[in-house]
């Protein structure tokens, strides 16, 4: 897991927004960085994302969180079209995804601990808990079927251009972020140049035959 939401979120922003989420994402790693809050709700059964916000500065209201960001008016990075195309949005909405499905199980979890004290309430709570596992189940199961199971292709083209502002091998950047075989990652960068347009087209001039030397 790539990302993962916040733990410092101080408990006014929380109360202000109950079901989100925030991470913060920086598109190299000297790079600015940007919040991004995910809101999350149900949606036909399902707990997907319902908003995104993101933003280089931080509010007074928020009582100075998260600190490594300038104020408003302390000049924040601006919002650019490239920063908007770098932003692995894919990758968090699924990481957050997980994160958001491992907490249900832990309040089922809770829901069926042992040793509660018997009540009346038992057989709601119990309830319950069928309800979030049948949830989480179904969600799953979608989501292997939307095959979420594969590499996010906006987060492979920003590991592919970041290593290729750093002059790297792009191919060994992309195998060693995603843990798999220089094979692997060359095809991972051939869908991503298939199916989207975040990669130039790949340059096949022919190599000029090298002058003999006098």
């Amino acid at each position: 897991m790539r990302f993962k939401s916040r733990a410092d979120v101080p408990e006014s922003l929380e109360e202000a927004h109950p079901g989100s989420r925030w991470v913060t994402w920086s598109p190299s790693p000297r790079g600015p960085k940007w919040l991004v809050r995910i809101d999350v709700g149900e949606s036909k059964g399902r707990v997907e994302c319902i908003g995104v916000e993101l933003r280089a500065f931080r509010e007074k209201s928020d009582g100075g969180w998260p600190p490594e960001l300038p104020e408003w008016n302390q000049n924040p990075t601006p919002l650019l079209r490239r920063t908007l195309r770098d932003l692995p949005l894919g990758q968090i909405l699924e990481d957050i995804g997980a994160e958001v499905q491992q907490a249900q199980l832990d309040l089922a979890t809770l829901f069926r601990a042992e040793g509660l004290p018997p009540t009346e309430d038992d057989e709601e709570f119990r309830a319950i808990a069928d309800g979030i596992e049948a949830s989480v189940k179904r969600q799953r199961a979608t989501g292997r079927k939307r095959g979420r199971g594969v590499p996010d292709l906006e987060a492979i083209a920003h590991v592919y251009r970041d290593a290729q502002a750093r002059r790297r091998s792009t191919t060994k950047a992309i195998a060693k972020w995603g843990q798999v075989s220089d094979s692997t990652a060359a095809k991972w960068v051939m869908r991503v140049r298939k199916e989207t347009d975040l990669l130039p087209a790949p340059t096949n001039a022919p190599r000029q035959p090298r002058g003999r030397r006098s």
